[in-house]
Parts: structure tokens; sequence; C-alpha cells
């Protein structure tokens, strides 16, 4: 899904997307460098606006992919007591699994481990190597792996922490406006509900793209 929006907000702003696979680190070093103009799928913590504007393209919130054949994960936190979670160091789910953890101990039954990875890949590998559990990353990144990799990944358990997320720009850049303007002229189109359908969710669909900056 988020490649595929990349790609569809070339044509209104007239240039080339190229999507680029990388780590998500060397992602945002490569947007504070200048070698990307934007870097899709990035939730606007407060750590992440003091150096990086916003271009909100949808709804999305965070659940877990486990390695297909797996365990499935109940739909509440509660069922993530006791189980081995990967994510991103400093993604913004850190604390809430800390508190979930902790409610777990609190209610007697055993603490989530939390493992953190310096990006997504290593916390794929090593959920598909047994290390850990489950891997925590937003749904449309889950569920693109998941769609894109038949029969290697499950999308389950709980969803939380939902949020607006959309393209990372530099702080004041030009381009912010721009992909704003990008963004809702496909939502007229069409193009943008297209996008959703093809991935079964619309309701990760907003009315209108906004900047956020602060």
């Amino acid at each position: 899904m988020l490649p595929d929006l990349s790609l569809a907000v070339g044509p209104p702003l007239d240039i080339e997307v190229v999507n680029e696979q990388t780590t998500w680190e060397n992602s945002l070093l490569g947007l504070e460098s200048g070698k990307y103009i934007f870097v899709p799928g990035a939730d606007a913590t407060p750590e992440r606006l003091e150096k990086f504007d916003f271009v909100i393209t949808m709804k999305d919130g965070y659940s877990f992919e486990v390695k297909a054949g797996s365990p499935e994960i109940g739909s509440e936190m509660t069922d993530l007591c006791g189980l081995t979670i990967g994510l991103v160091t400093g993604s913004s789910p850190i604390p809430t699994l800390q508190k979930q953890s902790k409610d777990c101990v609190a209610g007697g039954m055993d603490p989530i481990e939390i493992k953190t990875f310096p990006d997504w890949a290593s916390g794929e590998l090593a959920a598909q190597s047994g290390q850990i559990d489950a891997a925590t990353n937003t749904l449309s990144s889950i569920g693109y792996q998941a769609q894109q990799n038949p029969g290697k990944w499950a999308v389950t358990g709980p969803v939380f922490q939902e949020t607006e997320v959309g393209f990372a720009v530099q702080k004041g850049s030009e381009w912010g406006p721009k992909l704003v303007d990008a963004v809702n002229s496909i939502i007229e189109d069409g193009s943008y509900a297209e996008i959703f359908d093809t991935y079964g969710t619309p309701d990760m669909m907003i009315e209108k793209s906004r900047l956020v900056t602060q």
C-alpha cells in the first residue's frame, strides 16, 4: 500500500517517484541529508516533529505479524502477556507495550518481553526464526508484507495505538504543501480509493490530507 501511494502522487507532482527499499533508520537519515524528498508510513511523534513535517495520508494503527502457521494472538491487549514481541528501536509502540507488560504483571500474568531491532527487516527475520513470537508494525506495513508474501506471514492480535500517518518531509520543506495538494488530488480523482480497495482496507482512508508541523 505505501509503495502504491508513493507512486500515485508522482503524476500530480509531475515527477517520477522511485521506491527504494532501505532500513527505517536509514530512510530518515536519507531524508535529513536530502537524499529523499519524502519517507512514507511515518507517524508524527513529538520527537520526529522536531526534525520533520508530516503530510497525512491515512489512518493507521499497530498490530502484529507472526510466521504463517504460528498460533494466532487474541484480540485483547492482555493476550500479549507472556509473549516476546519485537519492534524497531525508538518506535512509538514501545511505551504502550511497556505499560501493558506492567499491567500483565499486576494482573498476575507473565510480562511481555520486548526486543528491539535496528530496522524492520531484522525484526521480521527474528519472527521467522522463532526468536520472537511476533513483530509489531503498522497495519499498512504488515498487511502489505502478508499480501506480497503469501504463506509466509499472518496478521493477528489486537489493533492498538490507532493514529494518523503519512509522508515525512524535511522541516519547512516546500514539498510538504505540494504533497498535501498531490494527495488531495488523488483523493478527488478516485485513484486513492482504488489503492485501499485493492488491499481491502477502506477504513484506513482519510477524507482530506493536511500538513502537521507541530
